[in-house]
């Protein structure tokens, strides 16, 4: 029918948009800053605390670069996230 056609067309959608927002991540340190660029010498722009959700959008050796639901973005090192695995 159209209309189960139109909700699996939707949730398809759906998946897809967070999918290509970034892979999602979860901080697993206590305390970490979030930089302007993939350098500790940059600006701290936020700080983050264990068991926030982020999203990698962009990745430079040891640093990742994040985003929040907020679209706030920053570069953290990867060893204080741990990447979620797909269901």
């Amino acid at each position: 029918s159209a209309a189960l056609f139109l909700t699996a067309l939707f949730a398809f959608s759906s998946k897809h948009v967070l999918l290509s927002a970034g892979q999602e991540a979860v901080i697993v340190v206590p305390r970490v800053n979030a930089y302007y660029a993939p350098d500790e010498s940059s600006k701290v722009i936020f700080s983050l605390v264990e068991g926030v959700s982020v999203f990698v959008v962009d990745k430079r050796s040891e640093w990742m670069r994040i985003e929040l639901l907020s679209n706030e973005t920053g570069w953290i090192r990867a060893a204080v996230v741990e990447i979620v695995d797909d269901l």
